[in-house]
């Protein structure tokens, strides 16, 4: 995963998510990004345990309220 997130960092200031209510850059989706995937690291069932699985799991709220706790002794997946 850390190609995929260095290259959403290549691109940092330009426009990845735009909505009605929201505009999201892709250095702030790389941070997200990045977030949810440490979130799944350090919560998930099992070390088998898919991301998939692990997103079925909980609700939106719930990953939001895990990636916004800041795993920060994770590290993300190569």
């Amino acid at each position: 995963m850390r190609p995929l997130i260095d290259h959403l960092r290549r691109f940092a200031d330009r426009t990845a998510v735009l909505t009605e209510t929201t505009e999201l850059t892709y250095g702030q989706l790389a941070d997200r990004v990045e977030a949810l995937l440490k979130a799944y690291v350090a919560h998930r069932a099992s070390p088998d345990e898919t991301f998939l699985s692990f997103a079925r799991r909980h609700d939106g709220e719930t990953l939001r309220k895990l990636a916004d706790a800041k795993s920060t002794d994770v590290k993300v997946p190569a």
